[in-house]
């Protein structure tokens, strides 16, 4: 018998395989976004790009909390862990504080450029990208671990060191 019973008839064994197959490939797709988003300098990480609207980019977040107008934000923070700043209700700075992050369809982590994730060793960062960057040191109560912001304006991305480990990865438009 090439059929399933179901319900009050049969159902075509092809028909209930093409059902059960979309299915599969509908969670397969939805779990694949929740793979690893890739940084790229100068564009944006996974699924937010430099330029996206606010509206856009939540559709994919949900705010924590928006400072400016909320047709047209300053910034947006999406949980402790990211915040986007925004110039005309466009993105213009992507900051990564934590190396996962949730989205509407659950917690996404990212894939680091050139081993710039947050926690890691900035002197082994530092070693896998070019010399040439714009470096300051913040100022820091006395008693607490020295901070610097290095920035690649050229690549479009940045660095917030605390002591000896990055804390903070920040991605803008390196045009």
């Amino acid at each position: 018998m090439n059929a399933i019973r179901q319900g009050r008839g049969l159902v075509p064994l092809t028909r209930y395989l093409t059902i059960l197959l979309t299915f599969l490939a509908l969670t397969a797709g939805w779990a694949g976004a929740q793979a690893a988003w890739t940084v790229t300098p100068g564009e944006g990480v996974g699924a937010i790009s430099l330029g996206m609207s606010s509206q856009s980019i939540q559709a994919v977040l949900k705010p924590s909390r928006v400072i400016g107008k909320e047709n047209n934000p300053l910034l947006i923070e999406y949980g402790s862990e990211l915040a986007i700043e925004y110039s005309g209700n466009k993105a213009s700075i992507i900051s990564l504080h934590s190396n996962t992050f949730q989205t509407r369809n659950g917690p996404v982590g990212w894939v680091p450029y050139k081993g710039l994730k947050v926690g890691a060793s900035w002197s082994s960062a530092a070693a896998q990208l070019p010399a040439r960057k714009l470096s300051r040191k913040l100022p820091t109560a006395k008693g607490y671990p020295e901070e610097f912001y290095h920035a690649y304006k050229e690549l479009g991305i940045g660095v917030r060191v605390k002591g000896s480990s990055i804390i903070q990865v920040d991605i803008w438009d390196a045009n």
